[in-house]
């Protein structure tokens, strides 16, 4: 309200930044939904619904930074070709689908079991419970691990033939980097994973665990956006006004 009353924000942000204050009303009522399933018939929260709650302060995170960069840089009308703003776009969809899956495994407590690698009490797949049908991919232990690991897996593969490809054609200024960064990232992530499970999920690991796929979360997003802004430098000399 303050930089609107100033004249200092462009036209085309005011509408996201409406929506980014409306979301974070609606988290509000998302987490008052979620904690709801822990005051009755349970003492912890729903594992569904606290992947809910996550995905939203997710989105809200992705919008932040996008907004923000957007800000900063000024508008621009520079576009990549649409097959490499797709695919940087999958990218970013599967890493948020990867911590939904994430939040999933720590509202089902699922951190706690099955804590060798690579395999599952020495299988492929420990033994699932399917008498709750579908609900298993919400709140079955092991179900629930299993779908985080190989979703981890395909993430690893897809960043880093994506990186490389970026790295290759180098299609937009700092893309390249910022491609390489992000399959960095998701390596650094995967083996912290695979010690935070190993030890059973303490809970400075779980925390620097979740910290860390933020931070996958964030250069994915600023990956997508540089490649959506394909001439474009993530900070500009000059006056932040620029774009105004």
């Amino acid at each position: 309200a303050a930089f609107m009353i100033l004249r200092q924000m462009p036209r085309r942000l005011i509408l996201r930044c409406a929506v980014l204050l409306g979301l974070g009303g609606l988290q509000g009522l998302i987490g008052w939904w979620m904690v709801s399933s822990g005051l009755s018939e349970r003492v912890d929260v729903a594992p569904e619904r606290l992947a809910v709650h996550l995905g939203l302060a997710l989105l809200i995170f992705m919008g932040l930074i996008w907004t923000g960069l957007e800000a900063w840089n000024g508008e621009s009308h520079n576009r990549t070709p649409v097959v490499w703003s797709r695919g940087a776009a999958v990218l970013l969809g599967a890493i948020f689908v990867q911590c939904l899956l994430g939040g999933l495994v720590a509202g089902a407590k699922a951190g706690f079991v099955y804590t060798d690698w690579p395999l599952m009490n020495g299988t492929v797949l420990a033994p699932v419970d399917w008498s709750a049908g579908g609900l298993a991919f919400l709140h079955d232990q092991a179900l629930v691990q299993f779908n985080h690991r190989i979703g981890a897996y395909a993430l690893l593969v897809g960043g880093t033939v994506y990186a490389v490809q970026a790295w290759r054609w180098r299609l937009a200024e700092g893309s390249g980097a910022a491609a390489f960064a992000v399959a960095a990232a998701l390596w650094l992530q995967a083996l912290l994973g695979i010690a935070t499970l190993m030890n059973a999920t303490p809970l400075w690991l779980g925390a620097l665990h979740q910290a860390g796929a933020a931070l996958v979360l964030a250069a994915a997003t600023i990956n997508l956006w540089l490649v959506r802004r394909s001439q474009a430098r993530l900070f500009t000399s000059g006056p932040r006004t620029r774009g105004l």
